[in-house]
């Protein structure tokens, strides 16, 4: 390999390099499309496994500040979960967090403004014993 190439190879290998996390994050914030998305956790980010248990997020359509039926649904999987709601239209959803029947963390609702289809909302939750489950919209 004469020294022309082996610098064109070297501008290649790096141009990649710097461009992986770009790509990297592309790709998730495209999977998020159409969903309510985030991460549950206990205060104090304990160890205790609740999500495998019966934690859920209950998504239900605001009509005149009050709640309507439910319209999506997501079950807790290793702390994290998503709610498709690609084919919902625009407007003020209710999305409550249920830690489960026999939990000692207690539930927590939230409203969130989803501007319709292809948009999505970041929504992490911190759940406590003290306390209704804490949003925190990202």
């Amino acid at each position: 390999m004469n020294s022309t190439t082996r610098l064109m190879s070297l501008a290649a290998t790096l141009g990649l390099i710097l461009a992986l996390p770009f790509i990297v994050e592309a790709q998730g914030a495209s999977a998020a499309h159409g969903k309510i998305w985030g991460v549950i956790q206990t205060q104090g980010e304990s160890a205790v496994n609740i999500f495998d248990r019966d934690t859920n997020v209950v998504v239900r359509r605001l009509h005149n500040s009050r709640a309507g039926r439910i319209v999506a649904t997501s079950a807790v999987s290793h702390g994290r979960y998503s709610v498709d709601m690609d084919d919902l239209p625009a407007g003020k959803y209710l999305v409550s967090v249920d830690p489960g029947g026999d939990s000692l963390y207690l539930p927590g609702q939230a409203i969130v403004n989803y501007s319709g289809h292809g948009a999505s909302v970041h929504q992490n939750w911190t759940l406590s014993m003290q306390q209704s489950a804490i949003p925190h919209l990202q």
